[in-house]
């Protein structure tokens, strides 16, 4: 069979994946008719590592891999499929088909990639059970690119957005001035890191120290954020709007 003649097959269908694809390419249309650029089309799915990988866990990947494959048959345009693993989530009962229930008992609470793995081969339960659904969905050869919760909060991947939210509020609820002129926070791809556990790092230049104020007040208990710059130097009256 052709690809035309599967396109062809695929556009008469009408069994749910492809009634989801074409809704798909219905807002794709609609972005490209408003000057918008589509270069590829994300799909995710989730997984909660607090117990082994079942049979619902394969239903999430299979389901959105349907509908993925249909939008492949009906649209040349790119995919990607995320399966996320959420590992910082705390562990709330012990499954009962895994050995030292007594031990995982006393990290009730925790973060599972910061609870030992009970089975002795991996650094944490949450990385053992991360590892049983990549086997999982390699044995039946999904297509998929595995991001961990840790690694994403912990690398920094998700700094930026947490900072770009975090201001967009304290703007909103406070009234905070940010010159778009002069701070880029919409970056995907932040340049400069900032630590705001207790106060700003030394090293930080001091035409920073605004914006890390602003976030520090807004969220205390954040680790780290992410800011962009942009241009070599800020401007002058940035300059001295941010001295101490």
């Amino acid at each position: 069979m052709t690809s035309g003649s599967r396109r062809e097959l695929a556009l008469a269908a009408r069994s749910w994946p492809f009634e989801e694809a074409r809704k798909l390419i219905a807002r794709i249309e609609k972005r490209r008719s408003a000057g918008r650029v589509v270069n590829e089309v994300l799909f995710e799915t989730g997984y909660g590592p607090s117990g082994l990988p079942h049979i619902g866990t394969f239903g999430e990947v299979a389901r959105t891999s349907w509908v993925r494959q249909a939008f492949e048959t009906l649209s040349d345009v790119p995919t990607r499929l995320i399966a996320f693993s959420d590992d910082m989530d705390g562990l709330r009962k012990v499954p009962d088909n895994v050995p030292n229930q007594a031990m995982l008992r006393e990290h009730l609470g925790k973060p599972l990639t910061e609870i030992p793995d009970p089975f002795g081969t991996h650094r944490s339960f949450g990385a053992h059970n991360n590892a049983r659904l990549k086997a999982f969905l390699d044995r039946f050869g999904f297509r998929y690119e595995f991001f961990s919760s840790t690694e994403c909060y912990k690398s920094g991947q998700f700094d930026q957005a947490l900072l770009t939210a975090l201001l967009y509020r304290a703007r909103r609820e406070h009234g905070l001035q940010i010159g778009s002129e002069e701070i880029d926070i919409s970056s995907t791809s932040p340049v400069r890191w900032v630590s705001t556990r207790n106060k700003v790092a030394p090293w930080v230049p001091q035409a920073c120290d605004a914006l890390v104020r602003a976030y520090y007040a807004v969220s205390k208990r954040a680790d780290r954020a992410a800011l962009r710059l942009k241009g070599r130097r800020p401007a002058a009256s940035y300059r001295r709007a941010c001295s101490r």
